[in-house]
């Protein structure tokens, strides 16, 4: 059941949830700020959450202060037991999980791979919501690889769980524009968009009456963990190249460069029209606007942070940089010599 567009999916009419499907006992596990929507949709619908599963608390900040994940805070709000299983392989967490009887597990950016044992457990089985147009970028990271690979869209998808990676059948997708949204901006509106695909889908999936349908392996897709040093930019790569890292990666791990051996995050550009014959990370401009040369246009960086910390818009600082002196990479040799020889 695929939809062209958020519109499509509101005008669909769809069958409404029975008494007897509110009645299942529902397990709902998940993580991050994604998985919240969805959550407080199934309980504002009525269905019946008999518990949440999530992440442990994990160090925070430069005080490594422990925190919950927005999931448990959300969970305890709505007065449910939540467990925090560091992994389903342990016999102490399948006899707990196997004690909640659920009739069927939601799963949005859970963290943790369901075995065949706990696949296998539910009477309606499992499903999981995942922010890609499957097959393409299964795994952990889909909104910034999608970005990063210059997608025009992607999209929100349920699908049913299988024991690969995202593999399972599609039960329902619904397309999204990303056009120039930021991976957290693009994040929050899937989340708001999975949840309205869950609602909307779920009493007919419930009902036995949705095709399920294979994805295609041939056109499988991965994506792994992002890293710190995925934030790195290399300016002999395109404008256009550097300004869907910066989006992809706001806002973690952020996009960084160095300059005079400084690290200054770069936390959003646009691409000019103009070319120039220069070497990549040139600056071409340091008046009231910031111009950097790449390997093919021009990026105009807008706003910036300094090494001090302080987050400024380009045009209050770009003052501070020297025309014709380069950003480095900080993947490159040069990056803590801040200049290129």
């Amino acid at each position: 059941m695929n939809f062209s567009s958020a519109e499509a999916l509101r005008k669909a009419v769809l069958p409404q949830a029975k008494a007897e499907h509110k009645a299942l006992r529902l397990l709902y596990m998940g993580s991050p700020d994604f998985a919240v929507p969805p959550f407080k949709a199934l309980l504002q619908e009525g269905y019946r959450l008999i518990a949440c599963a999530t992440q442990p608390d994990r160090p925070v900040g430069r005080k490594q202060k422990l925190t919950p994940t927005p999931l448990k805070l959300a969970a305890r709000e709505a007065g449910l037991p939540v467990y925090s299983w560091t992994s389903l392989k342990k016999q102490e967490a399948r006899e707990e999980l196997r004690s909640l009887k659920p009739d069927l597990i939601i799963t949005a950016a859970y963290g943790l791979i369901l075995p065949p044992e706990i696949l296998a457990l539910p009477l309606y089985g499992c499903l999981n919501l995942h922010p890609s147009k499957l097959p393409l970028y299964r795994g952990a990271s889909p909104v910034q690889s999608a970005i990063l690979a210059g997608e025009k869209e992607t999209a929100a998808s349920l699908m049913r769980m299988a024991e690969g990676l995202d593999s399972g059948p599609l039960i329902a997708s619904v397309n999204f524009p990303l056009g120039r949204l930021t991976a957290a901006e693009a994040e929050a509106r899937l989340a708001e968009l999975s949840a309205e695909l869950l609602i909307k889908v779920l009493p007919s999936f419930l009902s036995g009456e949705i095709q399920e349908l294979p994805q295609d392996e041939a056109h499988a897709v991965y994506c792994g963990k992002l890293s710190r040093a995925d934030g790195a930019l290399d300016f002999s790569r395109s404008a256009a190249e550097l300004d869907a890292q910066i989006r992809a990666l706001q806002p973690w791990p952020g996009t960084f460069a160095y300059y005079r051996g400084e690290k200054h995050k770069i936390l959003e550009a646009e691409i000019l029209p103009e070319d120039q014959a220069s070497q990549p990370g040139e600056i071409l401009r340091a008046d009231k606007e910031l111009w950097l040369a790449t390997g093919q246009g021009i990026l105009k960086i807008l706003r910036l942070q300094l090494p001090s910390g302080k987050i400024l818009p380009a045009a209050d600082c770009a003052h501070n940089f020297q025309q014709n002196e380069f950003f480095v990479s900080g993947n490159s040799p040069q990056a803590l010599k801040g200049d290129r020889s």
